[in-house]
């Protein structure tokens, strides 16, 4: 078996009982044995919340926040403050209560905002007639991090 020699294409001589092979189990054979074939895990499955109705209760639940989705504002005068937002879209929709913050921009030629209010009055400051000519927004994703903000606004 020292000198033996093995051309390309041919397969090597059956295991003589020389080779020790490991016994450790292959992935699919884990797979197999634990009963999931195609290798997904089963989905979770959870159970479905109910909610209180009882009117006559000692007990006193905290009420449901109201979740708030934001605008990004930008390509605005760099002299543009927060509550210059505020006070335009007051007079643009009275009806809205809108959270502005000024964010830190990259020049020092324009100025950009986080414009938040809650999630049923989103759709009413993202349309293009809320805002000047020229200015760019777009829905802000994810959440805003204290040491985005500009101080003082």
């Amino acid at each position: 078996m020292e000198n033996a020699r093995f051309s390309v294409g041919v397969c090597p001589p059956e295991n003589d009982g020389s080779h020790v092979f490991s016994s450790r189990p292959s992935y699919l054979d884990a797979l197999q044995k634990s009963g999931d074939v195609n290798g997904f895990a089963p989905k979770r499955r959870y159970i479905k919340a109910s909610v209180g109705k009882a009117e006559k209760s000692k007990l006193v639940s905290v009420p449901r926040v109201l979740p708030e989705r934001a605008l990004f504002v930008s390509r605005l005068d760099p002299a543009t403050t927060a509550a210059d937002i505020r006070d335009d879209l007051a007079a643009t929709l009275p009806e809205i209560e809108v959270t502005c913050t000024k964010l830190p921009s990259r020049y020092a030629t324009y100025a950009s905002f986080h414009v938040s209010v809650k999630a049923e009055q989103f759709d009413s400051i993202n349309e293009a007639n809320v805002w000047p000519m020229g200015c760019i927004f777009r829905p802000f994703l994810g959440k805003l991090r204290a040491k985005e903000s500009v101080e003082g606004e």
